[in-house]
């Protein structure tokens, strides 16, 4: 009778585990896939009525591994009633806003940067459209990039601002002003105008601070020259862009054995820049 009991006792255990194997935590990268496509361009009218546009870009969340998925992504305890794909549009400003608040309420981690706002073309030295369709796309390319790090970070797979980023496209702003992410800024704001009136600071804490500071100046140095690499190599882009489709042109014109070897360059040169704009871009 006891080992009978015993028995029932240990199925009763194994059954209760068997129900939720799926709410183990895990970073969201294991069960999820984010991809950002189809940036469109939408028309709004300001309050002195003239007409704007701006970029909303369509973030899709696929559930790849139902066996991991967390809890607080579903509207119940059923994996299996909650759509595997869900699409929402979203703003470059969100992904902003989205950045500042994981600063702000997860000190600790290292965030990931965002695409620039704007960028440059090293051989026309002008500010590149920002309807530019290379530039949409490289921006598209850095905010998919900045999501798929987003969720390599553990410390994140249940929190709810950014679980709401990507699944809920109302009402989003309302969430994160629900939370304390304002009054952590205000607090951390404060804090900072404090420590400047400390008349005795303690040395090692001034050791540190002056550590952070020259780590920030050193690393800003490195991303500058990064930037200007970058910004160089995507003109050597352009460049060859430009005439790989001249010399296309060109063979069109031409007879059969001066077309042939003209279409050869044209192919050459577009390979080669679109390896310099890999390179631009990583």
């Amino acid at each position: 009778m006891a080992d009978t009991g015993t028995d029932s006792s240990q199925s009763g255990i194994t059954n209760e585990l068997d129900i939720e194997p799926h709410f183990v935590k895990a970073p969201l990268s294991k069960w999820l896939k984010i991809s950002v496509k189809e940036p469109t361009r939408r028309n709004t009218t300001t309050k002195i009525q003239l007409q704007d546009s701006y970029v909303v870009y369509l973030l899709e969340t696929k559930v790849i591994d139902k066996s991991m998925i967390y809890r607080g992504w579903l509207d119940d305890d059923d994996p299996d009633a909650f759509p595997e794909v869900l699409t929402i549009w979203r703003r470059y400003s969100e992904f902003d806003l989205l950045r500042d608040y994981v600063m702000t309420t997860y000190p600790s981690l290292v965030v990931p940067p965002l695409p620039e706002k704007r960028t440059t073309s090293a051989w026309q030295a002008a500010v590149v459209d920002k309807s530019d369709p290379e530039f949409i796309e490289r921006r598209r390319i850095g905010l998919e990039l900045f999501l798929k790090r987003l969720c390599e970070l553990i410390e994140l797979s249940e929190d709810k601002v950014f679980l709401d980023f990507l699944k809920n496209e109302e009402n989003w702003k309302e969430v994160v002003g629900e939370s304390n992410y304002q009054t952590l800024k205000d607090s951390r704001l404060k804090a900072l105008s404090a420590g400047y009136r400390i008349k005795r600071p303690n040395e090692k804490f001034e050791l540190l601070r002056k550590y952070a500071t020259d780590l920030e100046t050193s690393i800003g140095n490195i991303l500058r020259i990064r930037a200007k690499t970058a910004e160089h190599l995507y003109g050597i882009h352009k460049i060859h862009a430009n005439y790989g489709r001249e010399f296309s042109q060109w063979s069109s014109i031409e007879k059969p054995d001066m077309a042939e070897a003209l279409q050869k360059i044209g192919h050459y040169i577009d390979a080669f820049a679109q390896v310099k704009l890999v390179i631009a871009i990583t």
